[in-house]
């Protein structure tokens, strides 16, 4: 949760208040119990996060067991090409951790994208995250289930292609820009 709680500033003027008055939404609507650290800037050492590519564009990605769907930013989408972004019928209404919602209105199906040497196709919601690039959920999780998940070394072990790869997380207790400078020190 602290990972939820350090990002929630960041995303108010993307909600939209859930009125008392509104009527249930259908299971349907609700496609997602998204996590307030999915729409927020969290480098908390509770999340894993990684770098990878989408069309070769570079893309930051959360992995959030607290959304039910794959969501990609409207940035994101703006910068694909031959992809086709599908309207929904209707705004689905997402539910974020807190009370708040946002809405989608659209969806990419199928979009490829790349973490290492991995490959992945999955549907996407068009919605506006905050600081991350793409966020994967439950929905791409459980597709790779059962996999091994160490937290603290912020990787995951997944069945891929008939055998197991690590997809390596970026390590948030690590500075984005490291320099390290070895010299040889002589005893006088």
């Amino acid at each position: 949760m602290l990972a939820v709680e350090a990002i929630w500033d960041s995303v108010d003027d993307l909600l939209i208040p859930d009125p008392e008055s509104e009527q249930p939404t259908t299971e349907e609507q609700v496609f997602l119990a998204n996590s307030k650290v999915a729409v927020g800037t969290s480098t908390s050492g509770r999340v894993i996060r990684f770098n990878g590519t989408i069309q070769g564009h570079s893309v930051l990605i959360l992995l959030d067991s607290g959304s039910s769907a794959s969501l990609i930013s409207p940035d994101v989408t703006a910068r694909l090409t031959g992809v086709s972004t599908v309207p929904l019928s209707s705004q689905v209404h997402v539910h974020v951790a807190g009370g708040g919602l946002l809405d989608s209105a659209a969806m990419i199906p199928q979009l490829q994208w790349n973490v290492g040497q991995c490959s992945f196709i999955s549907d996407f919601r068009v919605l506006p995250i905050g600081a991350y690039d793409a966020i994967v959920g439950m929905d791409w999780l459980s597709s790779f289930s059962p996999m091994q998940i160490h937290w603290q070394d912020k990787c995951l072990l997944i069945p891929y292609q008939g055998q197991w790869m690590l997809l390596q997380g970026i390590d948030s207790d690590l500075p984005d820009k490291l320099v390290l400078q070895v010299c040889q020190v002589t005893a006088d």
